[in-house]
């Protein structure tokens, strides 16, 4: 859930390439859990249960919004995790090397991994299961 709007974090299953936004009320449905999955060294990969597929960042396509479309783990998928002391998470793209923001000013604005620093837009609630 987006600690900027208190909205959760949806790959809209049904879309095919839909990127991920933070815009779905609560509660939460089958679009808007992951999972995340160890690689090692505390980096990890985001894994869609409802595309089954891979959060990708694209580091090579300037503005390329988040989404679940990766069949593997590559260096587009990789994260590193900071914590905060207010209990948010903050996701680090390696590819990049900029925070995954949801840029809660501009309508429809999808998850891009662009921010230089954690800011409000940049902080996330997580929920175990």
């Amino acid at each position: 859930m987006s600690g900027a709007n208190a909205k959760y974090v949806s790959a809209r299953g049904n879309l095919a390439g839909y990127p991920l936004q933070a815009n779905t009320e609560y509660p939460p449905g089958t679009w808007e859990s992951f999972c995340l999955e160890s690689q090692g060294y505390d980096v990890f990969a985001i894994w869609s249960r409802t595309t089954g597929k891979y959060v990708s960042v694209r580091a090579n396509v300037t503005n390329y919004p988040l989404r679940a479309n990766a069949d593997f783990v590559g260096p587009w998928e990789r994260f590193t995790i900071q914590y905060s002391g207010d209990g948010t998470t903050s996701y680090l793209s390696l590819a990049t090397g900029k925070f995954v923001s949801a840029k809660m000013n501009l309508s429809n604005y999808p998850l891009q991994a662009n921010a230089d620093e954690i800011g409000t837009w940049e902080k996330f609630w997580t929920a175990d299961e």
